[in-house]
């Protein structure tokens, strides 16, 4: 978050918006050459988690050795590539004559890097499947920092739009030794060597699973990850630098709204190895409940804040017309609500007609977002997003969770928000109280009314309304056992 607050405005301050709209694209250009990995990181860390437990460590061993050499081609395959594709993609996004050198340019070497990160994807699938993710999420933070600080080095040196490349390089370089170092302490290396040799039977067995989620990994690609691509094409540059930016808030919350349920779904896992599914339904329940009170909150926050803050935020150079905000907040909580069932085949193993579908679901998004966008603009494409996210993949996943229960749909799909439901209207009546008294004020002085009143007035209500009572008496003992707490309840006591 605090990169994407400073990165924008140093950005906007040494290069024109197109530029920044230029980036913003190539960003989820490259992202698709991702999809090299054909879901078997994923399958990986799966498979991993079946096995950790085990007496047996030969394969374990052969899982994590073939795991890297999978990853090494990939990477290989994904330099060579983009490279390739590089003055193809100049032309199929219809990038003006003046950016298609720089384009070319910018493009082969973020797949460069991007090859180069592949190399140690493995060792992030380790700590997922031992639980250790936020060692992944603290690398991932101390690198953004160092990346911050170099992108203002490069452009104090005048590199230009080169700059945001070079920059790039800190993520690939230094996160594999933020992760290598504090993994060490937990022990998690001493079962690792990078130059094992793979198995082709375990190869065949990552392969066989990932490809299931390569077609929901594809599919997701194509709902979360092609807006600024159909901007750019149908609307131009400029108006893929106002959506980057318009929607960076929605991009920042998203993930904080699903870590909670990511974060569970290892555990979720050992619980169905271990048979026990009474345990585990409770906990898909309350994971349910949470990832929806999540979403309200931070629906709320964005419809108060997001247009006043992108107004402040690149000094009146983009702005965000409000009735967005409200759209993107009607998307957040339909995604919440899918998410949580269409992730949980990643427990089950269990993807079935789901991969289908969700590239189905993503490639009707695409087509009739092409078709939209010129006549409707941004609020066009991201309605689509939530008609297509609403009418395939929940329906669908909400089912597929029902029967893996043999329970109702409505037991697992809809009492377990009712909480929620309960909390979104209480909160949007605020809100629509909010707006309507401060309509007249200045942009600057409703982001600073408006964020004590997101944060204040949404949190109240989502600990009260947006966490099922068993989740929070059970977060609350867990707070109370931390060492912290337990020192001031001791100190309170002296």
């Amino acid at each position: 978050m605090a990169y994407s607050l400073l990165s924008v405005p140093l950005i906007l301050h040494y290069l024109p918006t197109r530029h920044l709209g230029l980036w913003a694209t190539i960003g989820q250009v490259t992202t698709y050459l991702s999809l090299v990995d054909l879901g078997m990181t994923a399958a990986f860390a799966r498979l991993l988690i079946d096995q950790k437990g085990s007496d047996s460590r030969e394969r374990y061993h052969a899982l994590v050795s073939t795991s890297f050499w999978v990853s090494a081609v990939q990477g290989l395959m994904i330099a060579s590539l983009g490279w390739w594709l590089a003055p193809i993609g100049a032309a199929l996004l219809k990038i003006p004559q003046a950016e298609a050198d720089l384009f070319v340019w910018l493009f082969r070497f973020q797949v460069l890097v991007l090859g180069f990160g592949f190399l140690f994807r493995p060792l992030h699938a380790i700590l997922y499947a031992h639980q250790m993710e936020y060692v992944s999420s603290l690398a991932s933070g101390i690198t953004l920092v160092g990346s911050l600080v170099f992108l203002a080095g490069f452009f104090a040196l005048d590199c230009g739009p080169h700059a945001l490349s070079y920059a790039s390089l800190t993520g690939p370089l230094f996160t594999p030794l933020v992760l290598i170092s504090l993994g060490k302490k937990a022990g998690i290396w001493r079962e690792i060597s990078l130059f094992s040799k793979g198995s082709w039977q375990v190869f065949r067995e990552i392969y066989a699973y990932g490809k299931e989620i390569f077609y929901m990994g594809l599919g997701h690609h194509l709902i979360l990850t092609s807006q600024t691509m159909i901007v750019s094409r149908s609307l131009g540059l400029e108006s893929a630098a106002a959506w980057a930016v318009g929607t960076k808030m929605f991009n920042l919350v998203l993930p904080l709204t699903w870590r909670p349920y990511g974060a569970a779904i290892p555990g979720m896992s050992e619980m169905l190895v271990q048979g026990d599914r009474a345990r585990l339904q409770q906990r898909l329940a309350g994971m349910i409940s949470l990832t929806f009170g999540l979403a309200v909150f931070f629906s709320g926050f964005m419809v108060l804040c997001n247009t006043p803050f992108v107004h402040f935020w690149t000094r009146g150079k983009i702005e965000w017309v409000g009735s967005g905000n409200y759209l993107l907040g009607l998307w957040l909580l339909v995604l919440a609500l899918q998410t949580t069932h269409c992730n949980f085949v990643s427990v089950t193993k269990q993807v079935g007609a789901l991969k289908y579908l969700y590239f189905l679901e993503g490639a009707v998004f695409i087509l009739v977002s092409l078709w939209l966008a010129p006549r409707f603009g941004f609020p066009g494409i991201i309605l689509v997003s939530v008609i297509c996210t609403l009418l395939f993949s929940y329906q669908y996943s909400l089912k597929n969770t029902g029967r893996f229960f043999g329970l109702p749909t409505a037991t697992m799909g809809w009492l377990p928000i009712v909480p929620g439901l309960g909390y979104l209207l209480i909160y949007v009546f605020f809100i629509f109280i909010f707006n309507y008294l401060t309509f007249s004020w200045s942009a600057e002085l409703r982001l600073f009314g408006s964020v004590p009143v997101a944060f204040f007035l949404g949190g109240c209500l989502f600990y009260r309304f947006g966490i099922p009572g068993p989740l929070r008496e059970e977060l609350w003992q867990r707070l109370m056992s931390l060492p912290f707490a337990k020192r001031s309840t001791r100190s309170s006591k002296g």
